[in-house]
Protein backbone atom coordinates (compact mmCIF):
# COMPACT_ATOMS: atom_id res chain seq x y z
CA UNK A 1 0.00 0.00 0.00
CA UNK A 2 1.28 3.43 -1.15
CA UNK A 3 1.81 5.77 1.35
CA UNK A 4 -0.38 9.02 1.74
CA UNK A 5 2.04 12.02 -0.08
CA UNK A 6 4.58 9.70 -1.72
CA UNK A 7 4.76 10.08 -5.60
CA UNK A 8 4.16 6.59 -7.49
CA UNK A 9 6.68 5.03 -8.94
CA UNK A 10 8.22 6.46 -12.45
CA UNK A 11 6.62 9.86 -11.48
CA UNK A 12 10.15 11.42 -11.12
CA UNK A 13 11.90 13.10 -14.36
CA UNK A 14 14.29 15.44 -14.44
CA UNK A 15 11.82 18.44 -14.95
CA UNK A 16 9.77 16.97 -12.32
CA UNK A 17 12.55 17.20 -9.85
CA UNK A 18 13.63 20.69 -10.99
CA UNK A 19 10.36 21.89 -10.38
CA UNK A 20 10.12 20.20 -6.62
CA UNK A 21 13.15 21.67 -5.54
CA UNK A 22 12.15 25.40 -6.69
CA UNK A 23 8.79 24.84 -4.80
CA UNK A 24 10.49 23.58 -1.74
CA UNK A 25 13.03 26.86 -2.21
CA UNK A 26 10.02 29.02 -2.14
CA UNK A 27 8.30 27.35 0.62
CA UNK A 28 11.12 26.87 2.85
CA UNK A 29 14.51 28.95 1.40
CA UNK A 30 17.49 27.41 -0.67
CA UNK A 31 19.34 26.18 2.73
CA UNK A 32 16.27 24.04 2.68
CA UNK A 33 17.76 22.07 -0.01
CA UNK A 34 20.95 20.63 1.65
CA UNK A 35 21.25 16.84 0.78
CA UNK A 36 21.70 15.89 4.15
CA UNK A 37 17.86 17.64 4.78
CA UNK A 38 16.23 16.15 1.50
CA UNK A 39 18.14 12.26 2.71
CA UNK A 40 15.45 12.81 6.00
CA UNK A 41 12.90 14.87 4.93
CA UNK A 42 12.36 13.63 1.19
CA UNK A 43 14.35 10.34 0.89
CA UNK A 44 12.30 9.74 -1.99
CA UNK A 45 12.98 12.79 -3.81
CA UNK A 46 16.67 12.10 -2.79
CA UNK A 47 16.38 8.46 -4.22
CA UNK A 48 15.02 9.77 -7.84
CA UNK A 49 17.82 12.42 -7.95
CA UNK A 50 20.17 9.66 -7.70
CA UNK A 51 18.92 8.34 -10.62
CA UNK A 52 18.03 10.75 -12.93
CA UNK A 53 21.33 13.02 -12.69
CA UNK A 54 24.74 12.21 -12.26
CA UNK A 55 25.02 14.02 -8.88
CA UNK A 56 22.57 16.19 -6.17
CA UNK A 57 25.07 18.89 -7.16
CA UNK A 58 23.83 18.72 -10.92
CA UNK A 59 19.87 18.84 -9.86
CA UNK A 60 20.57 21.88 -7.49
CA UNK A 61 22.20 23.62 -10.11
CA UNK A 62 20.04 22.78 -12.87
CA UNK A 63 17.17 24.27 -10.58
CA UNK A 64 19.32 27.67 -10.37
CA UNK A 65 20.76 27.54 -6.97
CA UNK A 66 24.35 27.72 -5.42
CA UNK A 67 25.39 24.81 -4.66
CA UNK A 68 28.68 26.00 -2.40
CA UNK A 69 25.98 28.18 -0.70
CA UNK A 70 23.50 25.43 0.19
CA UNK A 71 25.54 22.88 1.63
CA UNK A 72 27.24 25.42 3.95
CA UNK A 73 26.42 23.34 7.06
CA UNK A 74 24.40 24.74 9.67
CA UNK A 75 26.00 25.75 13.46
CA UNK A 76 24.39 22.35 14.82
CA UNK A 77 26.06 20.63 11.99
CA UNK A 78 29.22 22.10 12.78
CA UNK A 79 28.73 21.07 15.99
CA UNK A 80 28.39 17.52 15.41
CA UNK A 81 31.22 17.55 12.68
CA UNK A 82 34.05 18.67 15.02
CA UNK A 83 32.48 16.60 17.87
CA UNK A 84 32.58 13.37 15.82
CA UNK A 85 36.06 14.16 14.52
CA UNK A 86 36.95 14.47 18.14
CA UNK A 87 34.84 11.03 19.24
CA UNK A 88 36.71 9.31 15.84
CA UNK A 89 40.33 10.29 17.08
CA UNK A 90 39.63 8.84 20.52
CA UNK A 91 38.20 5.77 19.11
CA UNK A 92 40.85 5.39 17.09
CA UNK A 93 43.30 5.89 19.66
CA UNK A 94 41.93 2.60 21.49
CA UNK A 95 41.92 0.43 18.35
CA UNK A 96 44.85 1.32 16.85
CA UNK A 97 46.61 1.16 20.22
CA UNK A 98 50.34 0.52 19.46
CA UNK A 99 50.11 2.63 16.33
CA UNK A 100 50.95 6.22 15.30
CA UNK A 101 47.68 8.21 14.14
CA UNK A 102 48.20 11.17 12.57
CA UNK A 103 45.17 13.82 12.63
CA UNK A 104 44.42 15.90 10.26
CA UNK A 105 48.05 15.79 8.49
CA UNK A 106 48.28 16.77 4.99
CA UNK A 107 48.82 13.40 2.33
CA UNK A 108 52.15 13.51 0.88
CA UNK A 109 52.70 15.38 -2.12
CA UNK A 110 48.96 16.01 -2.07
CA UNK A 111 46.81 18.70 -0.50
CA UNK A 112 44.32 16.31 0.96
CA UNK A 113 44.06 16.24 4.67
CA UNK A 114 42.49 13.20 5.58
CA UNK A 115 41.03 13.47 9.25
CA UNK A 116 43.05 9.98 10.20
CA UNK A 117 46.33 8.24 8.86
CA UNK A 118 47.56 5.09 10.71
CA UNK A 119 50.79 4.60 8.53
CA UNK A 120 51.81 1.18 10.15
CA UNK A 121 48.38 -0.59 8.82
CA UNK A 122 48.56 1.49 5.35
CA UNK A 123 45.09 3.10 6.52
CA UNK A 124 43.13 6.17 5.85
CA UNK A 125 40.32 7.10 8.41
CA UNK A 126 37.66 9.97 7.59
CA UNK A 127 34.58 10.82 9.43
CA UNK A 128 31.32 10.97 8.04
CA UNK A 129 27.91 12.22 9.40
CA UNK A 130 26.19 10.23 6.84
CA UNK A 131 26.47 7.09 5.14
CA UNK A 132 24.41 8.63 2.64
CA UNK A 133 25.83 11.47 2.19
CA UNK A 134 27.16 9.89 -1.30
CA UNK A 135 28.74 12.93 -2.99
CA UNK A 136 31.58 13.73 -0.44
CA UNK A 137 32.39 10.17 0.48
CA UNK A 138 32.86 9.02 -3.61
CA UNK A 139 34.54 12.55 -3.73
CA UNK A 140 37.16 11.44 -1.20
CA UNK A 141 37.32 8.02 -2.03
CA UNK A 142 38.63 9.48 -5.60
CA UNK A 143 40.89 11.69 -3.07
CA UNK A 144 42.93 9.00 -0.39
CA UNK A 145 42.32 5.81 -2.45
CA UNK A 146 45.42 5.40 -3.85
CA UNK A 147 47.38 6.74 -1.07
CA UNK A 148 46.35 3.51 1.43
CA UNK A 149 45.66 -0.27 1.85
CA UNK A 150 42.72 0.33 3.60
CA UNK A 151 40.32 3.14 3.21
CA UNK A 152 37.47 3.74 5.77
CA UNK A 153 34.36 6.53 6.38
CA UNK A 154 33.50 6.11 9.79
CA UNK A 155 29.71 7.16 9.83
CA UNK A 156 27.80 8.36 12.70
CA UNK A 157 24.46 7.77 11.02
CA UNK A 158 23.54 5.10 8.46
CA UNK A 159 25.79 2.04 6.71
CA UNK A 160 25.54 0.52 3.36
CA UNK A 161 27.91 -1.22 1.04
CA UNK A 162 30.38 0.11 -1.03
CA UNK A 163 31.48 -1.30 -4.36
CA UNK A 164 35.14 -1.82 -3.54
CA UNK A 165 37.75 -4.00 -1.70
CA UNK A 166 39.72 -1.45 0.04
CA UNK A 167 37.00 1.15 0.83
CA UNK A 168 34.64 -0.03 3.88
CA UNK A 169 31.83 2.62 5.69
CA UNK A 170 31.61 1.91 9.13
CA UNK A 171 28.31 2.53 11.38
CA UNK A 172 28.85 3.94 14.71
CA UNK A 173 27.24 0.72 15.89
CA UNK A 174 30.45 -1.16 14.38
CA UNK A 175 32.47 1.15 15.90
CA UNK A 176 30.94 0.65 19.53
CA UNK A 177 31.25 -3.51 18.87
CA UNK A 178 35.65 -3.02 17.74
CA UNK A 179 35.75 -1.57 21.07
CA UNK A 180 34.43 -4.30 22.93
CA UNK A 181 36.80 -6.51 20.85
CA UNK A 182 39.56 -4.74 21.39
CA UNK A 183 39.10 -5.07 25.19
CA UNK A 184 36.93 -1.96 27.13
CA UNK A 185 34.44 -3.09 29.52
CA UNK A 186 30.47 -2.32 29.50
CA UNK A 187 30.90 0.88 31.51
CA UNK A 188 33.80 2.39 28.90
CA UNK A 189 31.67 1.13 25.59
CA UNK A 190 28.40 2.75 27.25
CA UNK A 191 30.03 6.11 27.82
CA UNK A 192 31.45 6.29 24.26
CA UNK A 193 27.76 5.08 23.31
CA UNK A 194 26.69 8.21 25.32
CA UNK A 195 28.73 10.91 23.53
CA UNK A 196 28.22 8.87 20.24
CA UNK A 197 23.88 9.89 21.63
CA UNK A 198 24.93 13.22 22.30
CA UNK A 199 26.84 14.30 19.07
CA UNK A 200 23.45 12.47 17.13
CA UNK A 201 21.29 15.24 18.78
CA UNK A 202 24.09 18.23 18.09
CA UNK A 203 25.54 18.52 21.95
CA UNK A 204 28.92 18.53 21.95
CA UNK A 205 30.44 16.08 24.61
CA UNK A 206 34.10 17.57 23.98
CA UNK A 207 35.22 21.35 24.95
CA UNK A 208 37.85 21.40 22.29
CA UNK A 209 35.74 20.81 19.65
CA UNK A 210 33.10 23.72 20.85
CA UNK A 211 36.53 25.88 20.95
CA UNK A 212 37.01 24.85 17.19
CA UNK A 213 33.70 25.83 15.93
CA UNK A 214 34.41 29.36 16.87
CA UNK A 215 36.09 30.33 14.08
CA UNK A 216 33.84 28.89 11.55
CA UNK A 217 30.31 30.32 13.13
Amino acid sequence: ERIIGQKPQRYWTKEKIVEELEKLAKRHRERYLASSNIRNVRSGLRTAVEKEFDSYQEAVEKAGFDYKKIKRPRYGERVQWYAWEECCKEIAELIFDSSEILFKETLDETNFRPDLQIPEKSTIVDAKLSAWDKDRIDKDIGHYKDHCDKLEFWCLRGDREVTSDKVNIVASEELLERLENCGLDEPEVGEFERKIHLIEKAVNPYEGAQKKITAYA
